[in-house]
């Protein structure tokens, strides 16, 4: 996977489950693992069930990119 892949709020659950092998784990330690198993929701935007699990997307995003940093360091 290429660092330039970056993780945004309109990003869909699937793309952002593609972009990254360990991006399961961010979404588990956000209470947000069901979202990653669902079927209706793997079409929903990173926002999108953010918002509807009241979690901060700032922080999810953040964490979602730092797994970017892992990888290229």
């Amino acid at each position: 996977m290429s660092a330039e892949k970056r993780f945004y709020s309109q990003m869909s659950v699937a793309d952002a489950l593609d972009a990254h092998s360990k991006a399961h784990d961010v979404f588990e330690r956000f209470h947000l693992g069901y979202c990653t198993t669902c079927p209706s929701a793997q079409s929903d935007t990173l926002e999108h069930i953010c918002t509807q699990a009241g979690v901060n997307l700032d922080d999810f995003l953040k964490a979602l990119e730092d797994l970017l940093a892992e990888t290229a360091t």
